[in-house]
């Protein structure tokens, strides 16, 4: 027996039977309020969201209160494109569980329509778990970002060891220089008080030889000038150790994706810190850093990533033209903009460019032009993370502009108002 043929009633009782033992998340939705209420989740949903379908239709639990806090607004806006237009959407977010680790899902929005067809009644929806595919992808971009980092290690080795070097050389020379003013002290010292216990013709000579020699020493200048350069030159080493320092506590946590104000301005110095020995060879460096421009919400820890794959894709790109003998040194500038609604950074390098055969293909996964290169080689990884981590996790944009032979910039384009801050009024009305 057909479904068609079977009574209404076990009809129903099979398809629900199926959809409760899927796999795969589906539910339906419709629009009461200003909120959506669910009318059916089945229960792999349910499982996903640490709920019951009891509480959701009781709206016990708000139904937005299932997507994590950074995505609800992003998919409100997307159940009400839905429900205003009747289009399909795809999308990809996260089901927030408190008692549960975080889960991720790609899901497929449709339209339903009314028994006559005319009018769009609510959304339905069918979701499938992507966690694993999500964990491998970012494991893959922690072995990227790794890889990247290790490459810079040992010219991060040799920008710490060159300040500890003359801060070394420098310490010395003021300790042999203490001690050798020291003795001629001490002489003096003792002369003066061998003087006032016999204040006879030898005892004064000797006073007066000890004098003069410490009196050539201050006058020829070399205590007056060697001694506030070495402590000049050991404070920069220090400064420098510092910014160092300070650059690799930014890249430290590869797993970090909180939300949170963040100086950007920081984040480009940082990358160029952990950069300088690898560019100072190839390129000169030109930044033009907003200085009035104004922290914005973002995870910094991602785009600690982006900036910096973009800024050793631009190196590499220099590095190749060298190679070329098309010239013998190049160019990289780098600049921060305050903008209507956001920030942009852009990253331009004088280097090979892209080939217009190949543009369309660099955000895509696994494709590189760097995989036959023994020091540059490539996994296709970067600037898919990088365009992934601005236009889904952050809402921005990342473009660029080429010219073949002569250079390529990016532009990352973040908004101001993500929607983590609208998010603070969404949950107090939920």
């Amino acid at each position: 027996m057909s479904v068609t043929t079977m009574p209404v009633q076990d009809s129903w009782r099979l398809i629900d039977q199926l959809a409760q033992n899927a796999e795969i998340g589906l539910y339906i939705l419709s629009l009461r309020g200003e909120q959506p209420a669910c009318e059916f989740a089945n229960a792999a949903w349910c499982r996903w969201c640490g709920t019951s379908i009891q509480e959701l239709q009781a709206q016990q639990k708000h139904w937005i209160t299932c997507f994590h806090p950074e995505d609800r607004v992003r998919m409100q806006q997307l159940y009400l494109k839905v429900l205003l237009t009747g289009c399909s959407e795809k999308a990809e977010y996260r089901l927030y569980c408190p008692s549960k680790e975080i889960v991720y899902v790609v899901d497929t929005l449709h339209a339903v329509q009314d028994t006559h067809g005319f009018e769009t009644t609510g959304v339905c929806g069918c979701a499938q778990d992507i966690s694993s595919i999500k964990n491998a992808r970012e494991e893959m971009q922690r072995t990227q970002l790794l890889q990247n980092l290790g490459s810079l290690m040992a010219g991060i080795a040799h920008e710490i060891n060159t300040p500890l070097q003359f801060i070394g050389d420098n310490l010395q020379f003021l300790s042999d220089a203490w001690q050798s003013l020291s003795k001629q002290l001490n002489a003096f010292s003792e002369g003066l008080e061998q003087l006032q216990r016999q204040p006879g013709p030898a005892q004064v000579e000797s006073f007066l030889h000890d004098a003069a020699a410490i009196r050539e020493k201050l006058k020829s200048g070399f205590l007056e000038d060697e001694f506030p350069k070495a402590v000049r030159q050991s404070l920069e080493g220090i400064e420098r150790l510092t910014k160092l320092v300070w650059a690799m506590r930014d890249f430290s946590h590869l797993e970090d994706r909180r939300q949170a104000p963040a100086d950007i301005n920081r984040a480009v110095t940082s990358a160029l810190t952990l950069l300088h020995n690898e560019l100072k060879y190839i390129c000169d460096v030109e930044t033009q850093l907003d200085p009035s421009l104004p922290e914005i919400t973002c995870s910094i820890d991602e785009m600690n990533r982006v900036l910096l794959n973009l800024l050793v894709n631009a190196a590499h790109s220099i590095a190749e033209k060298i190679e070329r003998g098309n010239y013998q040194r190049g160019r990289i500038r780098v600049g921060t903009q305050a903008q209507s609604g956001g920030l942009r950074i852009f990253i331009q390098d004088d280097g090979t460019g892209i080939p217009k055969e190949i543009q369309h293909r660099m955000f895509e996964r696994f494709f590189t032009t760097k995989r036959s290169h023994p020091d540059r080689r490539g996994t296709g990884q970067g600037l898919h993370m990088a365009h992934q981590t601005v236009v889904d996790h952050h809402h921005g944009s990342l473009t660029f502009e080429t010219q073949p032979g002569q250079g390529t910039t990016f532009y990352i384009f973040l908004p101001f108002t993500p929607n983590t801050q609208e998010e603070v009024k969404t949950c107090a009305s939920c």
